[in-house]
């Protein structure tokens, strides 16, 4: 059974391959999600002052950030297996629900994500009390 990666110089990627990486990159953006609800929240607040915040703001955006881009690239690659199996529905169909979810991971990212670097940037200016 040959790898699923390899392929001889020149060749462009099949739908099938484009599609694992597409699925692949899904899963990875599972614990990634999880990583963006957690990295901004506080149990105590009022245990830290502004200049602790103040510094967590950079890791929050990283964080953010990963957890959007990750997604971001499963869609394009499922796009990618989309245009790459034309005309053949059963590779087609799963190559579009794979797309759908990881746009939905995607805004599901960017919407927890603005309400934490939110959140951080506002302990940041005043100490929750």
């Amino acid at each position: 059974m040959p790898d699923i990666l390899q392929t001889r110089p020149g060749t462009p990627w099949s739908g099938n391959r484009w599609l694992a990486v597409a699925v692949l990159l899904w899963l990875v953006s599972l614990p990634t999600g999880f990583m963006n609800l957690v990295s901004a929240f506080y149990f105590d607040p009022d245990d830290y002052g502004t200049d602790y915040y103040a510094a967590q703001v950079p890791k929050v955006v990283v964080v953010v950030l990963i957890s959007i881009l990750v997604p971001a690239a499963s869609a394009a690659a499922s796009v990618l297996s989309i245009r790459a199996t034309r005309g053949r529905p059963w590779q087609f169909v799963p190559a579009t629900i794979v797309l759908l979810l990881a746009l939905a991971g995607a805004g599901f990212c960017l919407h927890v994500g603005i309400e934490s670097i939110q959140r951080t940037v506002e302990f940041s200016q005043h100490a929750p009390k």
